[in-house]
C-alpha cells in the first residue's frame, strides 16, 4: 500500500498498537489479521483451534463468568 500525496505513515500510532494490541484492537480485527497469516484455514477452524487451547486470557474469561453467574 502506498501513501497518497502529503500523508505521512502514523509510526506513533503503529508502534502504540503494536506495544499495547491486546486493549486496542478488537477481536474480529485480529482474526481477520490471523487469517491472511494463516493461509488454508477458515474462520470456524481458527476459532475451534482458540477454544481448545486454554490460555490466561480464556482462563480469566471462564473465572469471572464463573463470579457472575454465582452472585
Amino acid at each position: 500500500m502506498t501513501l497518497k500525496t502529503g500523508e505521512e505513515y502514523p509510526r506513533v500510532l503503529a508502534d502504540q498498537v503494536v506495544q499495547n494490541y491486546q486493549k486496542l484492537l478488537r477481536g474480529k480485527t485480529l482474526m481477520g489479521v490471523l487469517m491472511r497469516q494463516t493461509h488454508g484455514y477458515s474462520y470456524r477452524t481458527l476459532l475451534n483451534i482458540g477454544a481448545s487451547r486454554e490460555g490466561q486470557f480464556l482462563s480469566r474469561i471462564i473465572q469471572q463468568l464463573e463470579t457472575v453467574l454465582a452472585a
